[in-house]
């Protein structure tokens, strides 16, 4: 379409950061954001020359002067007009992972992610002062008590009251932590991350791509036959265009039809197919745009170089596949891979992240679970049980003294 007069360079190397969310103060932040406002100002001082002559504008002009995707994305309004319906951000609240509990939390969802060394297990802070003081609290608490019931005065006892109290607290923490934080579709609950190589994806749709059932998917094409299906606008083909001239990755997901993604790294050999694939969050009536889910799309990228036989059988197998007939077997997640986010090479992934999915902390937190069970039922049946030792004792007093 057009030679590159200049060349960016985008690294969103913290790819666990939140896409959006609402600060206390009512502005938007997260790391789309910051990649539109990067965009923005990268697309500014471009020209843009049609290949075709079109009737009704003129053939060269500035992107302000598009409209569409293009203009919003320049003059900073990406986020509400992205399918010029003046749409709220607020919809977009599957990626709403802004803290409930103010700014004190905000360290923890978006501090050091993403760093050698950040792992997730750093969500569970079991001794932060808050819970230390806790714990500290339900030790004097429960020894007390115990004191006063039982008359006991041994190191031993002293020791399992603290040690009761300390994991009843403890697991009390880590399950109402793991609620908060866990539906709200923190990497805390995500699985680990997987890459599909070029050459692995069109060996898929040689093989007739059977595996790929999942809910709705649609193809850019880079060539001069537009592929886009559904209702999407041109324009933002012209901004995939736009940034794929340079020599880099391109990813790109349309969410929900009305808001686009692109991560751009330095890359030599040109476009390559990403999988992608985002998990619904576990409490849905809980999300603002849950009914989103059910329209989610998910783009495949491939080169211009691309072979036009091949590229017509991708076209053919994706359309034949994912078109609306078929919906509900994709609604029924049949042969379906699930994968989160996708990781990018120029990324730092956090320290051992693939041994610690969400099923060996679900792990961590039934132990817990039961260590809390354990020391309720403990310590109730210890307090029953000197109450009524205590009570038959007296009661044999009284019989000896009749």
């Amino acid at each position: 379409m057009r030679s590159c007069t200049k060349t960016v360079k985008l690294a969103l190397v913290d790819y666990y950061y939140p896409l959006i969310y609402k600060s206390r103060i009512g502005s938007y932040t997260g790391r789309s954001v910051e990649f539109f406002k990067l965009v923005g100002e990268y697309v500014k001082d471009l020209c843009i020359q049609f290949e075709r002559y079109d009737s009704y504008r003129d053939a060269n002009g500035t992107v302000p002067n598009l409209g569409g995707v293009l203009q919003a994305i320049s003059d900073g309004k990406a986020f509400t007009e992205l399918s010029c319906q003046q749409l709220e951000i607020g919809y977009m609240g599957m990626f709403d992972v802004s803290p409930p509990a103010g700014v004190d939390q905000l360290a923890l969802y978006t501090g050091d992610r993403g760093s050698k060394t950040w792992s997730p297990i750093s969500f569970f802070i079991p001794f932060s002062t808050s819970v230390l003081l806790l714990a500290i609290a339900s030790v004097l608490l429960v020894e007390g008590v115990s004191a006063v019931m039982t008359k006991r005065s041994k190191l031993a006892n002293k020791i399992m009251v603290a040690l009761s109290s300390y994991c009843f607290t403890m697991g009390f923490a880590l399950l109402f932590f793991a609620y908060n934080a866990g539906y709200q579709g923190m990497a805390i609950a995500t699985k680990p991350t997987a890459i599909l190589l070029y050459e692995e994806i069109l060996d898929q749709f040689r093989s007739g791509a059977k595996q790929w059932y999942f809910r709705s998917v649609g193809v850019f094409d880079f060539s001069s036959l537009p592929g886009i299906p559904y209702q999407e606008e041109m324009d933002v083909q012209k901004l995939i265009n736009i940034m794929c001239d340079s020599d880099g990755e391109v990813v790109a997901s349309m969410y929900h039809v009305e808001y686009l993604e692109l991560i751009l790294a330095e890359r030599p050999l040109g476009c390559r197919i990403v999988k992608l694939e985002v998990e619904p969050p576990t409490h849905p009536e809980l999300t603002i745009a849950y009914r989103y889910f059910l329209a989610d799309f998910y783009y495949f990228l491939f080169p211009k170089t691309i072979d036009r036989k091949l590229r017509e059988q991708i076209s053919f197998v994706s359309h034949s596949i994912f078109q609306s007939d078929h919906r509900e077997s994709i609604f029924n997640r049949k042969a379906l891979d699930v994968r989160s986010f996708p990781a990018l090479d120029n990324t730092i992934p956090p320290v051992d992240w693939s041994a610690l999915s969400f099923y060996s902390i679900g792990v961590i937190v039934l132990i817990w679970a039961v260590l809390c069970l354990v020391s309720i039922v403990v310590f109730i049946i210890e307090l029953a049980h000197y109450r009524y030792v205590r009570f038959w004792m007296a009661s044999l007093k009284r019989s000896f003294k009749q």
